[in-house]
């Protein structure tokens, strides 16, 4: 059971963020993706490429933990609107 950290360095882009981000994931062949907030651009390329989405709370430790123990919900939807606005 691999798991990497990476930051959203695509956060500062003025356009597309999720998108590069997203990409990025793509690229590094990941099975799923545990964040705080995602958007509908990103959730869209994710879920079409089959990545996993879940909510991350808690400590990193933690996080670790319930995603080992299968105790992680499972992000449906954006859960944020575009440019970061709350859904």
């Amino acid at each position: 059971m691999e798991h990497k950290v990476m930051s959203n360095e695509a956060i500062t882009s003025s356009s597309g963020a999720g998108v590069k981000a997203a990409q990025k994931l793509i690229n590094e062949k990941v099975d799923a993706v545990i964040t705080g907030n995602i958007g509908p651009n990103a959730f869209d390329i994710l879920r079409q490429a089959g990545i996993k989405i879940f909510k991350a709370s808690g400590s990193i430790e933690e996080v670790i933990k319930k995603f080992k123990e299968e105790k992680l919900e499972e992000i449906n939807m954006a859960n944020v609107g575009k440019r970061g606005g709350m859904r």
